[in-house]
């Protein structure tokens, strides 16, 4: 769902085609306009195969920018992504897509320590970053959940029982332009595991100024550990630092659940010993 500045609510739902199904593979947009009380719906057939679908209003330029990523068959494997770019009366104001260059593949494996692919496994949308200009900036996470089970026998019954692993990975940034044009791709390397604590601790949060975004995650999930912040400029730039301990205050601090304020600071919420507290941090 998305909501303009005017009001106007925007609700897409996908629609997929099963193996034995001929129907085409669809994504629908339901409109509704309060103040004319007036209601439009529209559908898109999309001609690849589909993991990741976001959406976000672009109030300065009136478009409604819808982005997926592209996957192989019925799989995890992201190749490449896609843009729909309409107005607010749903009308089609442009669409394009991507599969991922031979430069980011490379580099991403690079950074893994592995053999090279032509995809990326788990690869989800985080958020889509507007350009004052009618660009986006496609932010891109790795996330992968692992259940690992333990078979147990007593007293005549079967006991399950085990742990889930939660895997947060690397980030990736595509910036790009109003007519579809890649302006640069980056990878950011990032790697968070934890067992049975749903990730809360893990991802990272986007905190944004006119002249970048800054990027806060914890290096590692665990009660020593340092807070990691890469800024992005406009152009692709990226500059890296840490940024304090958490060991020093005594945190855990969850950067899913982040609240910017103002231009330099943000409210980020720390659950330790089954109490919350409410740290302020001024940039």
């Amino acid at each position: 769902m998305a909501i303009s500045n005017k009001g106007n609510i925007y609700f897409m739902f996908e629609k997929k085609p099963s193996i034995f199904s001929g129907s085409s593979h669809k994504i629908i947009i339901n409109a509704f306009y309060p103040y004319s009380k007036k209601r439009k719906k529209t559908s898109k057939n999309i001609k690849v195969n589909t993991g990741d679908i976001n959406i976000v209003y672009d109030d300065e330029n009136e478009v409604l920018n819808i982005t997926g990523i592209i996957t192989k068959l019925y799989d995890v494997k992201a190749i490449g992504y896609f843009v729909y770019k309409l107005d607010e009366n749903l009308l089609r104001k442009g669409y394009f897509k991507h599969y991922f260059k031979e430069k980011l593949l490379s580099d991403y494996y690079r950074l893994e320590i592995k053999k090279k692919k032509k995809y990326i496994r788990n690869l989800y949308i985080k958020n889509l970053e507007l350009r004052n200009d009618g660009g986006i900036v496609l932010v891109l996470e790795v996330k992968e959940i692992i259940k690992r089970k333990v078979n147990t026998f007593n007293n005549r019954q079967d006991l399950y029982s085990g742990d889930t692993d939660y895997i947060f990975g690397n980030i990736i940034l595509i910036s790009i332009h109003e007519n579809g044009e890649e302006f640069w791709e980056k990878i950011i390397p990032k790697y968070q595991m934890s067992t049975n604590d749903y990730g809360i601790y893990s991802s990272f949060f986007i905190f944004k100024i006119p002249s970048s975004l800054k990027l806060l995650f914890n290096d590692e999930i665990k009660n020593k550990n340092q807070v990691i912040m890469y800024s992005v400029s406009p152009t692709g730039e990226i500059k890296r630092q840490s940024v304090f301990t958490t060991d020093m205050y005594k945190l855990n601090l969850s950067f899913n659940k982040c609240v910017q304020i103002s231009n330099k600071k943000l409210i980020i919420p720390s659950y330790k010993k089954e109490k919350l507290k409410l740290v302020l941090v001024e940039l």
